[in-house]
């Protein structure tokens, strides 16, 4: 995951580990770590990739816990700059609010 991201990334990750953000690859790299030494394991499950403009990608999904049950919506949205993320917002929300709050543009099924 850090190939794909700048050196000086910013990850702003959802509050199932805690919400406060991570600097650079040192930040998500000892972000990781507060997880794996957390003992709790949840699952993404991806449902869409979206590019929204030319410089930010939002992926939705969902959250599962370790017995594969439902536990939330999830949204991780990321601009983009030379090809490597330079920040990472995740959301436990739906697409919906996302769309309301204006991180996604419009819902293609909207007219």
């Amino acid at each position: 995951m850090l190939a794909v991201q700048d050196e000086d990334v910013v990850s702003y990750p959802a509050s199932l580990y805690g919400h406060r953000p991570h600097f650079g690859h040192a930040g998500v790299r000892e972000w990781w770590a507060e997880i794996v030494a957390s003992g709790v394991r949840y699952e993404v499950v991806v449902g869409e990739v979206r590019q929204i403009e030319s410089d930010r990608v939002a992926i939705l999904g969902e959250i599962h816990g370790g017995n594969g049950s439902r536990l939330s919506p999830w949204a991780v949205v990321m601009p983009v700059r030379n090809g490597l993320i330079i920040e990472t917002r995740s959301y436990l929300s739906d697409k919906d609010m996302l769309v309301e709050f204006g991180l996604l543009g419009e819902s293609p099924t909207a007219s």
